[in-house]
Order: C-alpha cells, then sequence, then structure tokens
C-alpha cells in the first residue's frame, strides 16, 4: 500500500485503504493502466470487506516485493 498507480484516465492515484475499499465495492470505477476491466463487482458485508482489507494490508510487503 501507498504505491502509486496510473488510471486509465492518466490520473495518478496511491493505492491505500480507501483506493482498494472502492475498487471492491465499484472495480470499474478506476481502472490502473495495462489492466483490463475484468473485476466483477462483489458483495461482501461492512465486517467481511473490513476483514479484506485487513489481510490484504498484512500482505502488503509481500505485494511490494
Amino acid at each position: 500500500m501507498g504505491k502509486k498507480e496510473t488510471l486509465t484516465t492518466g490520473v495518478t492515484v496511491v493505492v491505500d485503504e480507501a483506493f482498494l475499499r472502492e475498487s471492491i465495492v465499484n472495480p470499474n470505477a478506476n481502472i490502473i493502466q495495462g489492466y483490463p476491466a475484468i473485476m466483477p463487482a462483489l458483495k461482501f458485508s461492512a465486517q467481511e470487506l473490513n476483514g479484506l482489507l485487513v489481510y490484504i494490508k498484512s500482505q502488503s510487503t509481500v505485494l511490494e516485493e
């Protein structure tokens, strides 16, 4: 987390919790350049979404390598 990415719109964003939350709930809102818009919208309860975000954040050092 904290990595900068460029969207298909040309806008540069920081990948943070808010970005991840929006990307999970509304995956077509912000597409990162070079990736197809193939993720389906997923329905999670607030508790499930929070748990998923905690897991993603715990893996962020692994993902950045």
